[in-house]
């Protein structure tokens, strides 16, 4: 009897099959084939790749007779997860967060650490940070109906000001870093036009 393996998330570790069962008592080995199974029955959903596969689970007794039976195994890509770019905002300044996912289902999220999050379970929570914080790492984590999941992390700067428009005093045109001449507008929802005189 070869019984149903639970879908596998694709970047789960190596693990053997232990689905299978002789039910008579007669003495034998099992062996496997199928993408990214060994014979003695190890799975690596990493080299089985996404989608669903049949394995073959043979059992070849000792007095000669062999049987086998065949079961699927759904190997589950994990959600691809954008919690956005990176952004700069001044103290008490809302930041809507959203996080995308690939997944169409409808996944679960989780966002940390919590700080000044409206809601850390949904993907779109507002983001109020105060006084005493420089820089923030906020990381999503979006879990599809399967249990598999994918992290991402945006980046906030929290300038100690009111909203203003930083300009830096210097550039380094023809370099790999610092190349761009520009402002940088902080708790401004729009620029119009930058001009240099």
């Amino acid at each position: 009897v070869f019984s149903t393996i639970p879908t596998v998330c694709n970047y789960d570790s190596p693990f053997f099959i232990t689905q299978n069962t002789e039910l008579t008592g007669i003495p034998g080995i099992f062996s496997f084939s199928g993408n990214g199974i060994s014979s003695s029955g190890l799975l690596n959903p990493h080299l089985a790749g996404d989608g669903e596969d049949m394995l073959l689970c043979i059992y070849n007794a000792a007095n000669g007779c062999v049987d086998s039976a065949y079961q699927t195994v759904l190997i589950q890509a994990s959600p691809t997860v954008y919690a956005g770019n990176d952004t700069s905002i001044v103290i008490n300044e809302p930041l809507q967060l959203h996080a995308i996912s690939s997944d169409v289902s409808g996944d679960a999220f989780v966002w940390s650490p919590p700080t000044g999050l409206s809601n850390t379970n949904i993907p779109d929570p507002v983001a109020i940070l105060g006084p005493g914080i420089d820089t923030l790492h906020y990381t999503v984590t979006a879990t599809d109906g399967e249990g598999c999941y994918s992290t991402a992390s945006v980046e906030v700067k929290i300038f100690q000001t009111l909203p203003d428009i930083f300009v830096p005093n210097a550039f380094t045109p023809g370099e790999n870093i610092n190349n761009i001449f520009r402002p940088i507008p902080v708790g401004i929802t729009s620029l119009q036009f930058f001009r240099v005189y």
